[in-house]
């Protein structure tokens, strides 16, 4: 199972997914919003994972989705993040940065999920 987003002409943003290598893809979910990125994995418990970035300039957040139906829906896991331009899944986990004081600055801790239901809080180190 693989899953991919993909953009049309007009900016219409898809949820896509293969069940045979990527030898042919369906489309799962349409209509999602127009985002910079979106970095996709899949959860310990077979679950897609989604970090994306919604809201605009100053407003920016982000939010880890979650879709245990195989991709036909995304559903808010967790919002708040602060949004950084690093990439923010890895094999199995997906995670969001933040800050305790809500001020602008660098992240002091990151939370971890390896399944948008169990969360990991992660102290980062202080420059």
């Amino acid at each position: 199972m693989g899953y991919q987003i993909a953009a049309d002409a007009d900016g219409a943003v898809t949820l896509e997914r293969t069940q045979d290598g990527g030898t042919t893809w369906s489309t799962t979910v349409t209509g999602l919003p127009e985002v910079a990125h979106w970095d996709l994995t899949v959860g310990s418990d077979g679950s897609l994972l989604a970090v994306t970035q919604t809201g605009a300039g100053d407003d920016r957040v982000a939010e880890v989705r979650v879709s245990r139906d195989d991709g036909r829906s995304l559903a808010v896991a967790r919002a708040g993040g602060m949004p950084v331009a690093s990439v923010s899944v890895a094999p199995g986990y997906a995670w969001l940065f933040g800050r305790n004081d809500g001020r602008d600055g660098e992240a002091d801790h990151l939370v971890l999920t390896p399944d948008a239901r169990v969360w990991s809080r992660i102290p980062l180190a202080s420059s």
